[in-house]
């Protein structure tokens, strides 16, 4: 068996050393058989800026209407107003934070918005959802309990955009079963509240 292999070893040394050979020193390499290629173009891939969902989520409530947005300061578990109602006035009934307890308070969840600058937000609350929105008009709905995502949008703003006084977005406004946010090139959009589809 030893020989055998010695044998072929040999035979192949053979072959390669006449191989070379049959190429005189100092001449030029053949030249190779010239290769097709296809130009290939560079096609970016798509930017996704929307993001919905199908999941059920929520507690059931119905939809936002006037009674809502009137009572909205005696309901502890909705901010339903930039400013916590029509009047603005910023203050919420809850009384499980006194001052007493509030040296003890931890954070619950934090979440970030990916975006930098001005942030001066008002989250809207209702059902069990947070819809936060951000400067340069993105907008979350969030577990108000856990900050896990349900929902997101990032809405595409003009190249030529121009603004006089920031970037900001001070929140999203709640009516029926809407979400609506204006935007910095002067649109209003309306969000499904529970899935995040445009409507």
């Amino acid at each position: 068996m030893r020989y055998s292999v010695a044998a072929a070893f040999a035979a192949c040394t053979a072959i390669v050393g006449c191989e070379q050979a049959t190429t005189p020193p100092g001449d030029p390499a053949p030249a190779e058989a010239p290769v097709e290629t296809t130009a290939v173009e560079a096609v970016p891939a798509p930017v996704i800026h929307h993001w919905t969902s199908d999941r059920e989520i929520g507690h059931g409530s119905e939809p936002v209407n006037a009674e809502h947005l009137l009572a909205a300061p005696s309901n502890p578990e909705q901010w339903l107003h930039y400013g916590g109602d029509y009047a603005n006035h910023r203050h919420s009934p809850i009384d499980d934070i006194t001052p007493e307890n509030a040296a003890t308070l931890t954070a619950a969840w934090a979440f970030p918005t990916g975006t930098s600058e001005q942030f001066e937000v008002s989250p809207t609350v209702y059902d069990g959802i947070m819809y936060v929105t951000t400067s340069y008009n993105r907008i979350f709905a969030l577990d108000a309990a856990t900050g896990e995502i349900y929902w997101r949008y990032d809405h595409q703003q003009p190249a030529d955009l121009r603004l006089c006084c920031g970037i900001v977005n001070r929140g999203a406004a709640i009516a029926g079963d809407l979400v609506l946010m204006a935007t910095l090139d002067a649109k209003l959009i309306a969000f499904d509240r529970l899935s995040g589809e445009i409507a």
